[in-house]
């Protein structure tokens, strides 16, 4: 498992983990999928976020590319990621991620209060530093599903199929 940051809390606060999408949200692999989002909501009761786990894998490995990872907590704004609330980064590398999902954690310096029945984004900006010809995928279920975006600059936004990336909110 690959850990951005450090961060104590341990206490999920809510879960997506059921993968059975096949092969995932398609990451990286084109300038228009450079972002990718999926929504969440926040139940009855607020909360201070501190991190976030993501489950990726590397389908393409052909010249062990880097991927330099930024994920965001957005606010919602009609639907779509708005304004960042908070962000924390990685780089992965070969070996930090196989052919199976695995959780990589992004831990947040300061925690974000999340307001109660409140929707939110998990944006994740994904870099290749290497060859463009790899490209990770981010695991998703099909059976329950909120919202999911892409972008190529992380302003305008492209719906697209109705899944749930799968990720861990921790606070």
């Amino acid at each position: 498992m690959k850990k951005a940051g450090g961060g104590a809390c341990v206490t999920v606060a809510q879960q997506q983990l059921e993968v059975d999408g096949g092969d995932g949200i398609v990451c990286g692999a084109s300038a228009a999928t450079t972002y990718v989002a999926s929504r969440f909501d926040v139940g009855g009761t607020g909360y201070d976020l501190c991190k976030v786990g993501i489950f990726i894998k590397d389908l393409v490995v052909d010249n062990d590319p880097v991927w330099a990872m930024t994920l965001e907590i957005r606010d919602d704004n009609a639907g779509e990621p708005g304004t960042v609330k908070g962000t924390s980064s990685t780089s992965i590398g070969a070996g930090d991620v196989g052919a199976v999902f695995a959780e990589v954690l992004f831990a947040f310096a300061s925690p974000i209060t999340l307001i109660a029945s409140t929707s939110y984004w998990i944006t994740c900006k994904f870099t290749v530093i290497g060859d463009g010809g790899d490209f990770v995928r981010w695991g998703y279920d099909d059976a329950t599903w909120t919202d999911n975006e892409d972008s190529a600059d992380g302003t305008t936004w492209v719906d697209r199929a109705n899944r749930s990336a799968a990720h861990v909110i921790y606070k």
